[in-house]
């Protein structure tokens, strides 16, 4: 049965072509530019935690000069700072929804980085080559620094707990422990070092229980944040303008 128009007589079941759909120019830019910020912070953070284990290998095995420190630490941090504001507009204003899965992997590899360095200091202390004069700034900066890039990418994903990172530490701590009871109580070793041991287990000690408690430390840069972002994340937005 034909259906009567003004413009006459369309047959029956007949459907008027569509044109495909296509998402909003605005919509387009801003997957255009999540994925561009994602590239730019998934590169630059590799390249910052790259760096990174290349300098905990050299702590490791010694091969650190303390004079080239510094120049180390700097472009490595400018690096990870790059990518950390990067990454952060890139998942808090685009919503990108990959990039936190690779910030996942990097929080683990850290918190493993860390409890590698510190099983690295309880060896030394061991087995009584621990080298104070050296060491104690060494393994300081280096632990120091790894649990300040552990809080950075935590605080780039929202909603992120650290508690279940602190169990692996706490079960160091232990182990630690049981190292010294052995080391000075059944083996009488030098006491020498002791000092050694207990600065280490306390540093690592209050870090973990510090992000067992869950004391809300880092709430109030989550809130500073959230509230730029709610504030001026638009702003970034293809097509947004402040008023």
């Amino acid at each position: 049965m034909a259906n009567h128009t003004d413009n006459g007589t369309v047959p029956p079941f007949y459907n008027t072509p569509t044109q495909p759909h296509k998402p909003p120019v605005d919509d387009r830019k801003r997957h255009g530019l999540s994925l561009i910020t994602m590239v730019l912070g998934w590169v630059t953070l590799t390249l910052a935690m790259v760096g990174g284990a290349k300098l905990l290998w050299d702590i490791l095995s010694d091969g650190l000069k303390l004079e080239g420190l510094t120049a180390k630490v700097i472009s490595l941090g400018l690096t990870f700072l790059l990518g950390w504001i990067v990454s952060i507009v890139c998942i808090r204003t685009f919503g990108n929804l990959v990039l936190p899965l690779i910030i996942n992997t990097y929080v683990f590899l850290t918190a493993s980085g860390i409890l590698v360095l510190y099983a690295r200091v309880v060896y030394k202390l061991y087995m009584e080559v621990f080298n104070p004069d050296a060491h104690y700034l060494r393994y300081s900066v280096a632990i120091g620094i790894g649990f300040a890039v552990l809080v950075g990418l935590h605080l780039l994903i929202e909603d992120h707990d650290l508690r279940p990172f602190s169990i692996p530490f706490l079960i160091g701590g232990v182990m630690h422990l049981s190292g010294m009871v052995m080391h000075y109580v059944f083996m009488n070793g030098s006491q020498k070092n002791i000092g050694g041991d207990v600065y280490f287990f306390g540093l690592v000690m209050l870090i973990s229980l510090l992000m067992l408690a869950h004391f809300g430390i880092f709430n109030l840069p989550r809130k500073i944040i959230a509230h730029f972002f709610a504030k001026n994340g638009h702003a970034l937005q293809p097509g947004k303008q402040e008023s």
